[in-house]
């Protein structure tokens, strides 16, 4: 749908919209905040706090037009005692068979996860966990996959070149390098913007 038919658009820049209505993010607006990290390390730190460092999340995509899901996880091989690993929706049955999953019952872990990371490992293919990641202030990996075809990627390939000249994520290169950069917050920058154009 063009934006013209709404009063106001937030979408990231990988998207390639424009207008006078649209509101550009860098990346997609998450909910991850500092303020919503905090109580989710505290309530999973029996489980995730005596890990050994580095402690590692990763975090799993799925197969997608652009990609194809095969990921090298053989290179995380010297941090697997860390290993937190979380899926998506798209995440294939098989990639999981030897973890423990959360199958929807319960308190979900993936914030807590996000909150006792030192590193944050993501496949090439999530738009919205690699968004996530981006807004913890944790150095983001950026794990590659294999594209279906020649430009299926474009755009996660841009959203992969805004997040690294951001400075929050680098292609992973089989080191856990670290580093600090200032986290997203899109979802406050909308909330900004909503708030001028109603007068609040």
């Amino acid at each position: 749908m063009p934006p013209a038919l709404f009063d106001l658009v937030a979408a990231p820049a990988h998207d390639g919209l424009s207008g006078p209505n649209v509101v550009e993010t860098l990346a997609a607006p998450t909910r991850v905040t500092p303020q919503t990290l905090a109580p989710a390390g505290a309530e999973w730190a029996h489980l995730f706090a005596p890990l050994p460092r580095p402690r590692v999340a990763l975090c799993l995509g799925g197969p997608s037009r652009a990609f194809h899901f095969r990921p090298d996880l053989s290179a995380l091989a010297p941090w697997a005692d860390g290993l937190m690993v979380t899926p998506s929706r798209r995440t294939p049955p098989v990639a999981l068979e030897a973890a423990y999953t959360y199958d929807g019952c319960g308190p979900n872990p993936y914030l807590g996860m996000l909150a006792w990371a030192d590193h944050i490992v993501v496949t090439a293919d999530s738009a919205s966990m690699l968004s996530d990641a981006a807004s913890t202030g944790t150095p983001v990996h950026i794990l590659p996959l294999p594209r279906r075809r020649a430009g299926a990627a474009r755009r996660l390939e841009r959203l992969h070149a805004n997040l690294i000249a951001h400075g929050a994520a680098r292609p992973f290169s089989g080191a856990l390098d670290t580093w600090a950069y200032a986290p997203l917050d899109d979802a406050e920058e909308v909330a900004e913007v909503i708030r001028e154009r109603m007068g609040a």
